[in-house]
C-alpha cells in the first residue's frame, strides 16, 4: 500500500555531537520562503522531531511522531528514523536506517530496512521515503514535504 503524506520535521540540535534528546513538539507550519539560494547548500545533520500524517480513507488522517538522527557528508546524509504511534492504550514503535542525499534546499531519502520495530495489532510498519525541502520557518529548521511508504 502506498500512502502519500506530509511529513514536518524541525531540527533540536544542528550536529549529533551536541545532542541532547528534547521533546520539543512543531506547530503546524505554512510558508515558502526558502533560506539558500539554489546553488547553496545546506547542513542537515542533527537530531529532528516533528509529525508524520497518512489518510486512512473517509476523511480520517492518523498521525505519527517522527525522529530523525543523520549525519552529513557532502551530499549524503546517513542515519537512523524513529516513527512511534500511540494507541490510547499502549505506545508502539519502530526505528529504520536511512540513506539520502541533500542537493541545496531539496532532501530525498530512504528508509533501508527496519532495524526493529513492535509488533502492531492487525498493522505493520510501512518503509517510507520522503521529498522533503529544507526551509527556516519562524526563525527555525524545517524539512517538509511528502513521503510515501510500502
Amino acid at each position: 500500500m502506498i500512502h502519500i503524506l506530509i511529513m514536518i520535521l524541525r531540527i533540536l540540535k544542528p550536529h549529533l555531537e551536541e545532542q541532547n534528546k528534547t521533546n520539543i513538539q512543531p506547530n503546524n507550519i505554512v510558508s515558502s520562503s526558502f533560506p539558500l539560494q539554489k546553488n547553496e547548500n545546506s547542513n542537515i545533520a542533527g537530531h529532528w522531531e516533528g509529525t508524520i500524517t497518512r489518510d486512512e480513507g473517509g476523511g480520517k488522517r492518523t498521525s505519527f511522531a517522527m525522529e530523525l538522527d543523520v549525519v552529513q557528508k557532502g551530499k549524503k546524509v546517513s542515519g537512523l528514523s524513529y516513527v512511534s504511534y500511540e494507541d490510547g492504550v499502549k505506545k508502539y514503535a519502530a526505528q529504520m536506517e536511512v540513506t539520502g542525499k541533500l542537493n541545496g534546499t531539496y532532501f530525498k531519502y530512504l528508509e533501508t530496512k527496519i532495524v526493529k520495530a513492535d509488533s502492531i495489532p492487525d498493522n505493520e510498519w510501512c518503509v517510507k521515503k520522503a521529498d522533503l525541502i529544507f526551509r527556516i520557518q519562524k526563525d527555525k529548521p524545517t524539512l517538509e514535504g511528502i513521503w510515501e511508504g510500502t
